[in-house]
């Protein structure tokens, strides 16, 4: 029996020394968990702190800017954030205020959020883009993305976010006659804040908004004074060629608002003279 017993356990195999085959491929899930975790947990972690810290006024915008890293990696950062739940991605109205400091690639990550289903994000990237016109003049062309996106908010639901996006417009980009039927639709808006800088933006124009001096007559028959006074203001910066146009109007002596539409003939006329050119 014991010979048996011996037989038996010469014939069994002793495992080599080692870890065992599991054992490597759990350190390996491990390592890469690891990595991961560097790759894109702490980012986010490190972009969440830096945003609440912004909003919470522990530090300043530009600090926290310099924080995420260089623009475009800073801009990638932001924009994975600005993707996750609010439950993990906390402030994010922060977060578009950072990417200002980023140019372009700041503005990219801004265009973006110009069509997010939240109106206080929509109004944010438009507001940020407003302290950007530097920026989006140098850009040229490749801007042009971002001016359509702020064109087509101005029809929003939301009054500050239209209002946001057209003093972006304003600061941030030249206009020209191609742009007037998007600014006299403005002159109809409930909001007056739209009415009064869609009217400075015409005026801004001068000789080219030409196109637009019947919308700024209408203006000029509103019951409210500030926007009578504006439409006057672009009037006289339209110059000479609103003056057939408002004569023909002042013709009217029932028509509402004609004390307005005299002033402005008589303020052009004015200018025109002590420039040398008067009107006949």
């Amino acid at each position: 029996m014991l010979t048996v017993i011996g037989n038996a356990s010469s014939n069994l195999s002793v495992p080599a020394p080692g870890f065992h085959p599991r054992i490597w491929v759990a350190a390996l899930l491990l390592l890469l968990a690891g990595i991961l975790c560097k790759l894109a947990i702490l980012p986010v972690l490190e972009v969440r702190s830096t945003v609440v810290d912004v909003g919470e006024g522990r530090t300043t915008k530009k600090a926290g800017a310099a924080r995420l890293g260089p623009p475009k990696l800073a801009s990638q950062r932001i924009r994975s954030y600005l993707r996750l739940p609010d439950w993990i991605a906390a402030r994010k109205r922060a977060a578009l205020l950072l990417l200002a400091f980023y140019g372009e690639a700041g503005v990219a990550v801004l265009t973006e959020q110009l069509t997010s289903d939240e109106s206080g994000m929509r109004f944010g990237a438009a507001d940020v883009l407003g302290r950007m016109g530097n920026v989006l003049r140098k850009m040229g062309p490749a801007a042009l993305p971002t001016k359509r996106g702020l064109i087509s908010l101005l029809n929003d639901a939301t009054p500050d976010v239209r209002h946001a996006a057209i003093e972006a417009l304003g600061r941030g980009f030249p206009l020209s006659a191609n742009d007037i039927p998007v600014l006299t639709a403005r002159l109809r808006d409930s909001d007056t804040r739209l009415q009064m800088y869609a009217i400075y933006l015409l005026g801004k124009m001068g000789r080219e908004a030409t196109p637009a001096v019947p919308a700024l007559i209408e203006c000029l028959k509103m019951a409210d004074w500030d926007t009578q006074n504006a439409a006057i203001d672009a009037l006289i910066e339209v110059g000479p060629s609103a003056v057939p146009l408002l004569k023909k109007a002042a013709a009217d002596e029932k028509v509402q608002g004609r004390d307005a539409i005299l002033d402005a003939l008589k303020r052009i006329e004015a200018k025109a003279s002590s420039n040398g050119a008067p009107i006949k």
